[in-house]
């Protein structure tokens, strides 16, 4: 193998080394693009903390619409009383000591239309020294049905189920805030690697340019024993040498700032080995766009509009609720009742299914507060979150408007900038291959050939240049439009 054979080799394994980053192939994870916002999304505690919120808001949500669960009640209770006690006559007391044990259970369900349904069971053992007592020990027991409906505020249930929609409305958004931030990580991922391909692109483009100054060295170097040249050429290829070995550098450290740019996007270890790996074709297909077009698919899928509409019927559902709650309580009360008495728990129960002492009543209740502060406040801050609402939507229509049309713009621009870039690298790369063969036949300068040399070198890098910003521009676009899901 010859010098120039020996060197290509040993820069084409200093390529591969610093663009494929594996410090051990064992140990490390192989990249592409997909495995990159796949790690991201995994990593990334933007997300994280969105998806905990949205589990937050789902439990929420299912708390508030547990007020239609049924509901148990139970109280186990024993009294003690003692009062004067006085002789009626010998043997017969009024009054003296009294001992109650009493068990109540109660079912009780809130119905749809706002009111709570109540099924309760009460039994008492009632024992003193009293002759005033029907039964000594007495038993005395109740079967209760009874109903309370709000007629007025809250009328129908209509306040339960208007915050329940609020919870729900706020699911969405929750949801809605979840997608945007794997939206805006899987547009930074994207950028960073395209970045990543540039960096490793230029990098390639710096250690063909140093390889082909290199062997132009090496012929000046026999023309010189020949003869043909003078030392200022050897000296120029010399610089021309050590500058490849400036921009080799540079282009190494920025392939590298640029991984472990890409690294702390996607929150990967810093020590972790890993390899990155990308297909790259150098073509584009483009097809022009339309500014006002790309307006309405942004505002169509803008996750920032929809959030915000979403708030605004919120504040709209809320001035409701605050509206209605202004209004007098006024509820609807009724109840049906068994009772019992015997002096023993099985008599008490007879006369309960005997229907022998039967009670109902049904009535009005109310209770209103006449100075109402703190609900007219309540009520002006929702209606005040509704105009801010609808001041924002304009402000982020706005926004998305003018970027919509500067992307437009700049990737119809990139596109035209591709075109040029390719045909200069064509007519770079037939400069040069002429300029080098007069150079063999001794009709030009090496101060000429090293010059195209330097113009290929620019050339090639503007070409990826404009390939990897115009994907970049694309990746933008797919974020505002929300077609990077």
């Amino acid at each position: 193998m010859g010098k120039a054979g020996l060197m290509k080799f040993k820069l084409l394994l200093l390529l591969i080394t610093v663009v494929l980053a594996a410090a051990s192939t064992a140990a490390g994870e192989s990249y592409g693009i997909k495995d990159c916002i796949r790690a991201g999304i995994e990593n990334n505690l933007g997300i994280k903390k969105a998806e905990y919120e949205l589990g937050k808001m789902r439990s929420a949500t299912k708390g508030i619409k547990s007020q239609y669960e049924p509901f148990l009640n139970m109280q186990l209770r024993r009294n003690h009383s003692e009062s004067l006690r006085v002789e009626v006559f010998p043997g017969a007391y009024f009054g003296g000591a009294t001992e109650q044990d009493t068990l109540s259970l109660g079912l009780g369900k809130k119905l749809g239309l706002g009111g709570v349904l109540n099924l309760s069971l009460s039994r008492m053992r009632d024992e003193g020294e009293s002759i005033m007592k029907a039964y000594n020990p007495l038993y005395q027991s109740s079967l209760a049905l009874s109903y309370n409906q709000p007629l007025w505020r809250n009328s129908l249930g209509v306040n339960d189920r208007k915050a329940m929609a609020v919870f729900d409305s706020r699911c969405g958004i929750a949801e809605l805030a979840l997608q945007a931030e794997k939206n805006a990580l899987k547009n930074n991922i994207t950028k960073a690697y395209w970045n990543l391909i540039f960096a490793g692109k230029n990098l390639e483009i710096q250690i063909d340019m140093l390889e082909r100054t290199k062997n132009l060295l090496e012929d000046n170097r026999e023309k010189l024993r020949d003869g043909l040249i003078e030392e200022v050429d050897i000296i120029a290829a010399e610089a021309s040498v050590a500058l490849g070995d400036v921009s080799i550098i540079r282009a190494r450290d920025a392939l590298e700032a640029a991984e472990e740019d890409l690294k702390r996007i996607m929150n990967l270890p810093g020590s972790e080995p890993v390899e990155f790996f990308y297909e790259f074709t150098g073509e584009l297909k483009h097809e022009e766009l339309d500014g006002e077009e790309t307006i309405e698919r942004a505002l169509a899928n803008s996750p920032e509009l929809k959030i915000l509409n979403i708030n605004t019927g919120i504040s709209s559902i809320q001035s409701r609720i605050k509206k209605n709650e202004k209004r007098a309580n006024v509820n609807l009360v009724a109840q049906y009742g068994l009772n019992g008495m015997g002096d023993s728990w099985q008599s008490d129960f007879d006369s309960i299914t005997a229907g022998d002492y039967r009670t109902w009543y049904v009535g009005l209740q109310m209770d209103y507060k006449p100075f109402k502060r703190g609900a007219l406040s309540a009520l002006r801050q929702a209606e005040y979150d509704g105009l801010i609402s609808v001041a924002s939507e304009e402000d982020i229509r706005a926004g998305i408007t003018v970027r919509c049309r500067n992307l437009a713009r700049a990737i119809n621009t990139a596109a035209e900038y591709y075109e040029a870039a390719v045909k200069a690298v064509r007519l770079q790369q037939r400069k040069l291959k002429l300029e080098e063969r007069k150079f063999s036949q001794g009709r030009s300068s090496n101060r000429f050939v090293l010059a195209y040399q330097d113009d290929l070198r620019r050339a090639e890098i503007e070409y990826y240049r404009s390939i990897t910003g115009y994907e970049s521009l694309l990746a933008d676009l797919r974020f505002i439009t929300g077609e990077n899901k």
